[in-house]
């Protein structure tokens, strides 16, 4: 059954003054055009918790606990590629929660893995990034201007015709450019050229 609308606090501020003035909860009814019952559920407000505003309202319950919220969380932790789709399949193991896809990401993004574009970067190697990080550490007292002739290969990237796409993933502030939450790019083909 719907609730009603509810009495203003406005409407509450004129039946507790008419109250002390000795009006029937009939007369209050037929002067502020309400209901006897809501006259009646409005005395029982200002009694009960001694204010004209709505009382708070009890949140809805939570359908998940937190062994559920850390199960809905590790996979994507692991894999940030994943789809909520992919997370809701593996969550029917468990008959005792279950879940919608918006509740599932609600989860992920209480945890801070919020679905975005994964990066692209160039694919660099184990070996290359080695490299470039002795290359780094060699040339630390380098000014701005040295660095300024280094020429990196890998800046940007033009594709001649079409697109790569996006693929969404899930990741935490800060975590945009670290190697799984990126999409790697090669520079091979007629496809693209690097600059």
């Amino acid at each position: 059954m719907s609730r009603g609308k509810n009495v203003t606090s406005n409407q509450r501020e004129m039946i507790r003054v008419l109250l002390d003035q000795n009006w029937s909860q009939v007369q209050i009814s037929k002067k502020l055009e309400l209901s006897r019952c809501s006259v009646q559920n409005a005395i029982k407000h200002i009694n009960k918790f001694g204010m004209l505003e709505n009382a708070p309202r009890a949140p809805r319950k939570r359908n998940t606990v937190k062994s559920i919220d850390r199960i809905i969380r590790r996979p994507s932790e692991g894999i940030r590629r994943l789809t909520t789709r992919s997370i809701h399949n593996e969550m029917k193991a468990y008959p005792e929660c279950s879940l919608s896809f918006s509740s599932i990401r609600r989860r992920l993004v209480e945890a801070g893995l919020n679905g975005r574009v994964a990066r692209k970067k160039p694919l660099v190697s184990l070996k290359n990034r080695r490299v470039r990080v002795a290359f780094t550490r060699e040339n630390l007292t380098w000014s701005a201007m040295d660095w300024s002739k280094v020429v990196s290969s890998d800046e940007l990237k033009f594709n001649h015709s079409g697109l790569d796409g996006k693929k969404y993933m899930h990741r935490r502030l800060g975590e945009e450019f670290m190697l799984k939450c990126t999409i790697p790019t090669i520079k091979h083909g007629s496809g693209s050229v690097m600059v």
